[in-house]
């Protein structure tokens, strides 16, 4: 990593990794070596060696990010699940994560308050109406039919990915319909709009993230807007505070 832009964590701050996963055979290597023997066996199922990099990968580099925050050990690291699946670190650590990949990148929010991410490859999809009207609000793919067809196709992976983002960091899974909440599909604003729950939309911040025109991604965090920092892997030093 380039030693002119050290990256020193800040409790306060929530901030959203971008991943490349296209890495070389050492890189790979590297990151394998932080994995526990469970994520390890969980690699080695994948058929595809490109799937299983990715995977290492991801989780590897996850595991450098989280130590730092966590002021531990990448590879003694310990995640549990809650009853959803979703995987949290000790509660001692005041650290909320989650962790989305797509293509050959990969995404990890890191913050104080409960979160969600979520990334995807834009690719041309040939059943985006069915799949729209399958998983989307009425609110939301009437929102969609107002834009050409040319837009059309990065305004419904900005409405997946908020979605999904949401639905992360809620943390109950599939018991949350994708269609039951209704979320912006406009370029520059990432709103909530309605959720169907007492709490209402302010309970929660969405936030768009800007990876260029190949991936759409969405941070959803809990509570009142804060600092939201992106940082791309590779660009900075990590460095944990003394």
């Amino acid at each position: 990593m380039s030693k002119s832009d050290k990256y020193l964590p800040d409790p306060t701050v929530t901030t959203v990794w971008f991943i490349p996963l296209e890495v070389t055979d050492a890189e790979t290597e590297a990151c394998r070596r932080l994995l526990s023997a469970e994520e390890r066996a969980r690699a080695d199922r994948f058929h595809f060696d490109w799937l299983r990099r990715r995977y290492i990968v991801a989780h590897g580099r996850m595991r450098s990010i989280l130590a730092h925050h966590a002021g531990a050990p990448a590879a003694e690291l310990s995640f549990q699940t809650t009853t959803y699946g979703k995987p949290f670190l000790d509660s001692a650590f005041n650290t909320h994560f989650n962790l989305s990949h797509s293509g050959e990148l990969a995404i990890l929010a890191v913050g104080p308050r409960e979160l969600g991410a979520d990334v995807e490859l834009v690719r041309p999809l040939e059943d985006l109406e069915s799949v729209a009207h399958g998983f989307f609000s009425p609110r939301e793919v009437a929102d969609l039919h107002r834009y050409t067809p040319e837009e059309r196709l990065r305004a419904f992976y900005r409405c997946w990915t908020r979605k999904e983002a949401y639905v992360k960091a809620i943390g109950e899974g599939l018991s949350i319909p994708l269609h039951s909440f209704v979320v912006s599909l406009s370029e520059h604003d990432a709103g909530l709009l309605e959720t169907g729950q007492a709490s209402g939309t302010t309970a929660w911040t969405m936030s768009t993230l800007d990876l260029g025109p190949d991936y759409v991604g969405a941070v959803a965090i809990a509570g009142p807007a804060g600092i939201v920092q992106t940082r791309w892997w590779g660009k900075c030093e990590l460095v944990i505070s003394p």
